[in-house]
């Protein structure tokens, strides 16, 4: 579950610790954002930033360790020819 939290001025998009690979591109996407705090589900609400925030993920991050797990050329050739259909643009 996404938690949004809103100050005087601007929302937080926070990406629970156990979400998955999948479910934090989907909130970075469907947010329009690229990075986000990664919040400790095991938290109590009320805990200091510091025991509230484990880590901030980054969309690079991501993308960087996606492709250090291609090892196969075909499947960056292939990855590369879906991917403008994913960003919805031309490379």
């Amino acid at each position: 579950m996404m938690h949004t939290i809103i100050s005087s001025c601007h929302a937080v998009i926070e990406i629970p610790s156990d979400a998955s690979l999948a479910e934090t591109v989907e909130i970075l996407s469907k947010n329009k954002i690229l990075s986000a705090p990664i919040r400790n589900v095991e938290a109590p609400e009320d805990a200091s930033w510091m025991d509230k925030y484990i880590c901030i993920v980054e969309f690079a991050g991501i993308a960087m360790w996606l492709l250090s797990q291609v090892r196969n050329l075909d499947c960056i050739e292939v990855l590369a020819r879906s991917l403008p259909h994913f960003v919805g643009g031309k490379i």
